[in-house]
């Protein structure tokens, strides 16, 4: 869904705007706090569907903000231990099949509490188990950003640079504008 457009928007945010001298674990925090947010909300009672379909759409959010976070955090740490190494892809991909398999998990758990208690309680102990989860991020590694250095200002505007030249560029635009009409028809 929609959420999951903005992850280019969260790398980009993470890196332009450190919080509290970090670039990466004060939005893993945030997202949790967003998430747990919006499944106390849904655990207090049904809300409209307005507020439902809102409630949904924060919570999609604070996910697509984690995964773009841990992500960003495995390249790093990555190029940090080996520069040449081509482990890159392989470590991310099994960063996005561990998520996957929780989610599988989850939703099976899920589906077995529904049915063994009411969505309230469901929502109340996910909510819950997000406010565990907030001791995690402080085991992470996360590259400071206190302000941007004089290089990362040099490199955010080559990045700027480099998109626009490949945004002419018909291998990138086609499959992009492909991307773009897939994503814009309705669902």
């Amino acid at each position: 869904g929609l959420p999951w457009s903005f992850t280019i928007c969260a790398a980009v945010l993470s890196d332009a705007v450190p919080v509290f001298g970090r670039r990466r674990v004060p939005y893993v925090v945030l997202s949790l706090l967003l998430q747990l947010t919006a499944y106390y909300i849904l655990a207090s009672g049904m809300p409209s569907v307005a507020s439902l379909g809102a409630l949904d759409f924060m919570q999609a959010c604070g996910m697509v903000f984690i995964g773009t976070m841990a992500d960003t955090l495995i390249v790093e740490s990555m190029r940090r231990l080996d520069s040449g190494s081509t482990r890159f892809g392989a470590l991310q991909a099994n960063c996005w099949i561990s998520m996957f398999i929780g989610a599988l998990l989850g939703n099976a758990i899920s589906g077995h509490l529904h049915a063994a208690t009411s969505t309230e309680t469901v929502f109340a102990l996910t909510a819950t188990l997000k406010v565990g989860m907030l001791l995690i991020p402080a085991t992470l590694d996360d590259p400071g950003g206190h302000k941007l250095a004089c290089a990362d200002r040099v490199r955010f505007r080559q990045l700027r640079i480099e998109i626009v030249e490949g945004a002419s560029d018909p291998r990138v635009w086609r499959p992009v504008l492909f991307l773009f009409l897939f994503s814009a028809c309705p669902q």
